[in-house]
């Protein structure tokens, strides 16, 4: 339900009636006694349209989404920062939440967590990659299994320990 908007219009040329961007005010839940939960909608034309498509929005939860298409909210595509308990950044690849990566504080156990996974069936590892003269390589990858190394990929503490891919380790003591 819309509560209210504001409207900027611009002269293109022909007229003053394009809206250029609007913000909109709405029920965000169930109202009841003295309790109106809302949301607000940034939205902008692009360049070429003749109306505003939603580009960011607020809910009442505190969650902030940009950019996600037209199904916006803690599920939606694009970048989701939340307080639920902690504080998280979270990219999403759709409403469907399928592919996420976030970074958490999470309040209740005192720690920073680091997120990759799906909202369906499948188990998402966290892969993390170097980049050379242009050149993209996967080095370290964890999984429902635990951690792997790329090959010629090595763990090191700067000298005194090295972790090699074939699990060999190499500890120099003095």
């Amino acid at each position: 339900e819309e509560l209210g908007n504001i409207v900027a219009f611009g002269d293109d040329g022909t007229d003053y009636e394009n809206q250029a961007a609007r913000l909109r005010f709405e029920v965000d839940g169930t109202p009841g006694t003295n309790d109106m939960p809302g949301r607000i909608l940034f939205e902008t034309t692009p360049d070429g349209a003749v109306a505003t498509t939603e580009k960011m929005r607020l809910t009442q939860e505190g969650v902030l989404s940009i950019g996600g298409g037209d199904t916006f909210g803690a599920g939606a595509g694009g970048l989701n920062l939340q307080n639920d308990g902690g504080f998280g950044i979270f990219l999403q690849e759709g409403s469907s939440q399928n592919n996420y990566f976030g970074v958490k504080v999470n309040a209740g156990s005192d720690e920073t967590q680091i997120w990759s996974g799906s909202g369906g069936s499948v188990t998402t590892p966290l892969a993390f990659y170097t980049s050379a003269s242009g050149t993209e390589a996967e080095r370290a990858r964890f999984d429902a299994t635990g951690l792997t190394l790329a090959t010629g990929s090595t763990i090191t503490d700067g000298g005194n320990l090295t972790i090699d891919a074939n699990g060999d380790i190499t500890c120099l003591l003095y």
